[in-house]
């Protein structure tokens, strides 16, 4: 298979596939109304509902990808090769359903597969428990926009209606609210869910609404829908708009919106279904939500997200409900703004970094609080124990330790060459004290204590004035009843978390190693620092004043260690098994990281909530793209398997000049019909003839036709039949078989549509 063969491949069945992996993950339009959004599924739904996911404009998202990373990665000739076994064997799979399909029910499914679709969402629309008990009520919605491409949609529904049988479901048309609707009603059994599928002639979505046994919200989501106005809808809720207007715009590609307090008490009821006595203490509904209260999530509201692909990266924003006075986990980046002049302190050669604000004495107030909600007694057994050291050490960890360490602080990594190898990551943080003197007493009364239960082993060393103390986990190694159940080895050995106190500053890594060398660093530090690595400089200038947070990620050298580990290891796992591809032929990790590049993201803390937005090469072509791969290989394997357990003998496949012929035409009719369907998507329209399929472009320079110089003949010597529609968009292709004589398909024509 030629290279050009297999892009073409590659590139129509990742369209398809994309396609069936977004019906499959519907989605909700979440645009603000008053814009194309206003018919959106959130204006239908009612003011409590619990979430909503949104494709806003599938074909748009499709073409955006394009240009983004992963895409990018898939045209690298090592990765559109490797790929074309799983692509084609996830092409002849629909093919192969299209036509069941057909065949079972007099209805062809291929025009979905080609439909424009505007948006696809979905709703949480309830989930409750009812007062009076039992299991909770579920409903969810679903809408489907064609839009200029909804005909095809309604000729698919149209068949669905003569087909579906009356004992199964009723079908009828119906005015609702001055609208005609086309409604499909399964038929009423109290131990089934009840559905609803139901259109308008005039519009161009599909509505799909299913609820557990005895919901009454598909009926009344109908009448939403038809009355036009539904008030109150969520779309309308001050917490959707506060959290939805935050993020994304009209080009965003993906949006998500959550209710949280719904979910969590969902959860506690859910707890106080279980026996009594069977739950531990600390998983009983009134400690959970208690602990909850503690760690300030109860005053988590709700969540918001939103990719937008913006040319070669994608810029991720999330924004999470929470107004104040906030507190425990929600509190503890305080109000302040990041230092950014910390970035200094950041080596050229570091691949992450963070700097940011975190208010250390929060974390131990919120701990505390939480324990008491769970426990009161551990709570009181844990503050007395706390109470004789301090007052044995003559200390205070809340004020001494934590109280004595400012609010911002730096934390970096450099390229985890050796981690895979059981090293430990070269993380280091660095955080400015307000009282090193009393930091010092403190930390070192603690590692007293912490030697003292003789499990851990402290290691003091001096470097250039400066002293280190790193710790490590005692290991006894002998003996089933060791320290590690017997392990001949400490699992820990690479671990040796390491402190120092430099002047006013605080430096802390996972290793005395790597605390030694961020020590040197410091020596040698001046200039911009972080602020001078070329991914940061790149979108730097996106920053808005105040933020409370900055992180810059670089994930190529991860990546590429990564891949390489895992990818070495594949030849061994795999060893004396049949598989269905040539592990041998896998990427190189150069081809998988070519074309990503640092991102940086911020966190700004508002008076109603957590604004985060990243700049990324990650974004939805990543969630798309990985999940059509994913599907691609799983059906490879599937297939390949099958066919073993069918024969009972390993598959070969047989060279081309053996094959059946009628298998040939097929194939070859497979090539043209990629082609067909890649134009018709490119240009909107068919080409006239086969021959156009030759004629290159700047993205297939070899042509749509599998890289041929010209338009193949079929096995027995003749032109394959094309005839495309006056309109330009749709087809029939066949061969005319062993008889060479045209039968319209009928006869010993081979059709291939």
């Amino acid at each position: 298979m030629s290279e050009t063969r297999r892009r073409s491949s590659l590139s129509l069945v990742r369209r398809i596939g994309l396609l069936l992996g977004a019906v499959a993950f519907p989605a909700a339009d979440l645009r603000p109304q008053g814009d194309a959004g206003t018919e959106g599924l959130a204006r239908y739904l009612p003011a409590d509902a619990v979430a909503v996911l949104s494709f806003p404009d599938l074909t748009a998202t499709l073409q955006d990808c394009r240009s983004l990373p992963l895409w990018q990665m898939g045209r690298e000739k090592e990765v559109s090769e490797f790929l074309a076994q799983p692509f084609r064997q996830m092409h002849e799979w629909i093919e192969a359903g299209r036509k069941s399909s057909a065949q079972a029910s007099g209805i062809d499914l291929g025009p979905l597969l080609e439909t424009k679709f505007r948006g696809i969402e979905i709703g949480l629309a309830r989930f409750r428990f009812p007062e009076a008990g039992g299991p909770p009520e579920v409903a969810a919605a679903v809408r489907v926009d064609a839009g200029a491409d909804s005909p095809k949609l309604k000729a698919i529904l149209d068949r669905l209606r003569e087909k579906v049988p009356a004992e199964k479901a009723a079908v009828r048309d119906e005015t609702v609210g001055g609208k005609t609707f086309t409604v499909i009603r399964q038929k009423a059994d109290p131990r089934d869910p009840t559905r609803i599928v139901f259109w308008s002639p005039e519009g161009t979505a599909v509505y799909l609404v299913v609820g557990t046994p005895g919901s009454s919200f598909p009926e009344e989501f109908l009448g939403r829908v038809a009355g036009g106005t539904a008030s109150p809808s969520l779309a309308s809720d001050p917490e959707f708009k506060a959290c939805t207007g935050r993020v994304g715009n009209a080009g965003s590609e993906i949006r998500f919106f959550m209710r949280v307090p719904p979910l969590v008490d969902g959860l506690l009821k859910g707890l106080s279904f279980a026996p009594p006595g069977e739950l531990p203490a600390f998983l009983r509904p009134q400690g959970v939500k208690a602990a909850l209260s503690a760690l300030g999530l109860d005053g988590l509201r709700a969540l918001a997200c939103a990719s937008t692909a913006a040319g070669d990266h994608s810029v991720n924003e999330s924004y999470v409900l929470a107004p104040s006075p906030r507190k425990g986990l929600l509190a503890l980046g305080g109000e302040g703004a990041a230092d950014l002049a910390l970035l200094e302190r950041v080596p050229k050669e570091a691949d992450s970094f963070t700097v940011g604000c975190v208010r250390m004495g929060e974390i131990w107030d919120t701990l505390f609080r939480a324990l008491a909600a769970l426990s009161a007694e551990t709570e009181r057994e844990v503050t007395g124990e706390l109470a004789k050291f301090e007052e044995k050490n003559g200390v205070s960890l809340r004020k001494d330790l934590l109280g004595s360490m400012g609010e911002n602080f730096l934390l970096y990594s450099l390229p985890a060459k050796n981690m895979m190898m059981g090293g430990a990551p070269d993380l280091t943080f660095l955080m400015p004290l307000r009282d090193a003197a009393a930091f010092e007493k403190a930390a070192r009364a603690l590692s007293d204590a912490l030697v003292g239960t003789g499990m851990v082993a402290l290691k003091e060393a001096d470097l250039e004035g400066t002293k280190i103390r790193s710790f490590s986990v005692k290991f006894d190694g002998g003996g089933s009843h060791g320290a590690f159940g017997g392990m001949g080895f400490n699992p820990f050995v690479a671990i040796n978390p390491a402190y120092a106190v430099k002047g006013d500053l605080l430096i802390a890594s996972l290793s005395r190693q790597g605390l030694q060398k961020a020590i040197r660093r410091l020596a040698q530090s001046g200039g911009e620092g972080g602020a001078s690595v070329e991914g940061y400089r790149r979108f730097a200038g996106k920053l808005p004043q105040g933020v409370s947070g900055v992180s810059y990620s670089d994930p190529r050298e991860t990546v590429g260690m990564i891949y390489t580990t895992v990818t070495s290891f594949l030849p061994l796992a795999a060893a004396g098994r049949d598989l269905p591809i040539d592990i041998n032929s896998l990427p190189s990790a150069e081809a998988i990281k070519k074309h990503l590049f640092g991102g940086l993201s911020y966190s700004k803390t508002e008076k109603d909530g957590l604004y985060s937005c990243s700049f990324s090469p990650w974004g939805v072509d990543t969630l798309l793209g990985l999940g059509v791969v994913g599907a691609a290989t799983a059906s490879t394997f599937v297939a390949y398997e099958g066919k073993k357990g069918g024969s009972g003998e390993e598959i070969v496949l047989a060279p081309v000049g053996k094959e059946d012929p009628v298998e040939r035409a097929r194939r070859e009719m497979l090539d043209i019909k990629s082609g067909l369907t890649i134009h018709r998507m490119d240009y909107d329209a068919l080409p006239a003839r086969l021959a156009d399929l030759l004629k290159p472009s700047a993205e297939y320079p070899d042509g749509l036709l599998a890289g041929r110089k010209e338009v193949p003949k079929d096995p027995w010597g003749n032109d394959y039949v094309y005839e495309p529609s006056a309109d330009g968009k749709t087809y029939r292709l066949r061969s005319k078989g062993p008889n060479g004589r045209d039968e319209g398909g009928e006869g010993d024509d081979v059709v291939g549509k």
